[in-house]
């Protein structure tokens, strides 16, 4: 089984500006943790934060091929 997390990233503010959503996927052997360590420093490592620190992950059930 395998877990996609979908963070929700923005550049400018929910009126203007570019809105997209990064994923990455996770064995079921990850925990919650390690899922926010990668949201944080998809955070950390961007300007785009700067002026918004809010996170918002959403995790979802891959489905099997």
């Amino acid at each position: 089984m395998k877990v996609c997390a979908m963070l929700d990233r923005s550049a400018g503010n929910s009126e203007v500006g570019d809105m997209w959503t990064e994923t990455k996927s996770f064995d079921e052997s990850a925990t919650l943790a390690s899922v926010l360590e990668w949201a944080e420093q998809r955070k950390n490592g961007s300007d785009l934060w700067e002026h918004d620190p809010q996170l918002n992950v959403c995790l979802s059930i891959l489905q099997e091929e």
